[in-house]
C-alpha cells in the first residue's frame, strides 16, 4: 500500500523542494502515538520522535512553523533534528489537514544552511499541503480496504465482498476457496 503512494508523494515533495529551492522535503503522517515519514526527498533524515521532532512540533501546534535558523529559536534548538545529526538550520513545515480539519500530518522543507523564505512561500507550501492531504486520505482509505480484505476476503468465485464468507471445498476437487453464501447456494444447486 505504502509503495502505491510513494511515487506520487515523491513527486509532490520534489516539486516542493524545487519550488522552495531546498535540498530536503518530507511528508509525515501521524496517528495516536507515532509519526511515519510517508516519503522524503533529499539527504536529510528528520526524527520521528512524537514529542520533540520538528515535524511533531508542527503537528502539535497545528500551525505553520518557519525557522530561518533553528539553532537561534527558543524551543527548537534542543530538538534532535537541530542539536544532533542532521543539524537542520532552516525548517518550514505546515500541518496537513483532512477534509474534516483534523491534523493528519506535516509537509516540511529543510536545509542544513540558514536561509529565509520568499514572501508568499508559506501560501505555496499550503497549496502543496492540500495535495498532501489528498495523498494521506488515499493512504487511509487503502489501509481500511486492505484490512477489510484481510478480515473478509472477496469471494473466489464472484469477487464480491461478503461479510459472511465461508470456507468451502468441493469433494470432487474441481473448486476450492473462500466462497460467499450466495455462490455457495448457487453451487449447491448445480
Amino acid at each position: 500500500m505504502r509503495a502505491t503512494l510513494e511515487r506520487p508523494a515523491q513527486g509532490l515533495l520534489s516539486l516542493a523542494a524545487g519550488i522552495m529551492d531546498v535540498p530536503g522535503a518530507i511528508l509525515t503522517a501521524v496517528d495516536d502515538n507515532r509519526l511515519l515519514h510517508v516519503a522524503k526527498v533529499g539527504p536529510i533524515e528528520l526524527s520521528t520522535d512524537h514529542e520533540s521532532s520538528l515535524c511533531a512540533q508542527v503537528i502539535h501546534r497545528s500551525e505553520p512553523i518557519v525557522l530561518s535558523d533553528a539553532r537561534a529559536e527558543n524551543g527548537f534548538a534542543a530538538s534532535p533534528d537541530v542539536a544532533g545529526p542532521p543539524a537542520v538550520r532552516f525548517y518550514a513545515g505546515i500541518p496537513v489537514r483532512s477534509r474534516s480539519g483534523t491534523t493528519v500530518g506535516a509537509l516540511s522543507i529543510c536545509d542544513q544552511r540558514v536561509r529565509s523564505l520568499e514572501p508568499g512561500s508559506i501560501r505555496l507550501l499550503g497549496l502543496l499541503g492540500e495535495q498532501a492531504a489528498v495523498l494521506l486520505e488515499s493512504m487511509d482509505r487503502m489501509e481500511r480496504f486492505e484490512l477489510l480484505n484481510r478480515l473478509f476476503p472477496p469471494c473466489s468465485r464472484c469477487k464480491r465482498q461478503d461479510s459472511v464468507a465461508t470456507e468451502w471445498a468441493n469433494p470432487g476437487g474441481y473448486y476450492a476457496g473462500r466462497v460467499c453464501s450466495r455462490c455457495l447456494d448457487e453451487m449447491s444447486q448445480e
